[in-house]
């Protein structure tokens, strides 16, 4: 599953429906002493009643975000991390918030931060591996090449393997290790599904590198 080309109305809906299938393990991992002072049912209200009230702000977001709602954006992003910071709402909306500023040609750095914020909020596999690819992606933008290969190989999440290998395919190439990136790709290619839109592309990158041994190409 292509999960990195995700659209912000996609992602809600892969959140959702994480919540409805994970949402009992998380009550047993978070009731612990809580538990035993509050009772273990009133504390589920609580945490269902919370969870619905960040969906419900998030779902204003995402309006914001189609009607190009610049303020409302701002306002409600800073809402959601500031008051709903361990719901992957707010994790959501940190991630859109880093796209947005590299989209309108914003400072990488800004980017970058919404990003490390997002991934060190995030509380489930599939958003940590997500935020982790694209603050990797940031970093090398950033030229910070050695931070990003070390958060890409952190991606072990289950169907995230061919968009980590591509990452790290990135990475290596930006290094000058056209070898190891030309093996990344490959990997990243066994990974992808014949019919992904991504993978044409991963295939392009693969084939502008030359063989192990051969000499590199000359002029464009």
């Amino acid at each position: 599953m292509a999960t990195e080309l995700l659209d912000e109305h996609e992602q809600s809906e892969l959140v959702r429906n994480w919540l409805r299938n994970n949402f009992g393990s998380i009550i047993l991992g978070l009731v612990g002493g809580i538990g035993a002072i509050w009772g273990v049912g009133k504390y589920q209200d609580w945490r269902a009643e919370s969870l619905d009230r960040a969906g419900q702000q998030y779902s204003l977001y995402l309006a914001a975000v189609e009607k190009k709602d610049a303020d409302q954006i701002k306002k409600l992003g800073s809402t959601l991390r500031s008051d709903y910071a361990k719901s992957p709402y707010a994790v959501l909306s940190a991630m859109g918030e880093a796209e947005k500023t590299l989209a309108d040609g914003g400072k990488v750095d800004a980017a970058i931060a919404s990003l490390e914020w997002a991934h060190e909020h995030a509380e489930f596999d599939e958003l940590k591996a997500l935020s982790a690819l694209r603050l990797s992606r940031a970093l090398l933008q950033a030229g910070k090449l050695d931070q990003a290969a070390t958060l890409a190989n952190t991606v072990t999440a289950k169907g995230f393997s061919a968009q980590a290998a591509e990452v790290r395919g990135d990475i290596l190439l930006a290094q000058g290790k056209s070898a190891d990136a030309r093996a990344a790709y490959e990997q990243a290619l066994v990974e992808l599904d014949s019919a992904s839109a991504r993978r044409r592309l991963v295939e392009m990158k693969r084939d502008d590198l030359p063989l192990s041994g051969a000499a590199p190409k000359v002029g464009g």
